[in-house]
């Protein structure tokens, strides 16, 4: 079976549709939620592996 490439999605800025989108793409098998870049690391997603405070 050929083996299934990981699709990896980060945001710039953490709007109310970043986090709604975010909880859905993580649902998916083969989405990787990698980063998000927010003015304030305080607001960062939790579900996200790595959070920028600049862009």
């Amino acid at each position: 079976m050929a083996e299934i490439t990981k699709i990896h999605f980060g945001f710039i800025g953490r709007a109310k549709i970043a986090h709604k989108v975010s909880h859905a793409l993580a649902l998916a098998p083969i989405v990787v939620l990698h980063a998000v870049g927010s003015r304030s690391f305080d607001k960062g997603f939790s579900i996200v592996a790595k959070v920028y405070s600049s862009y």
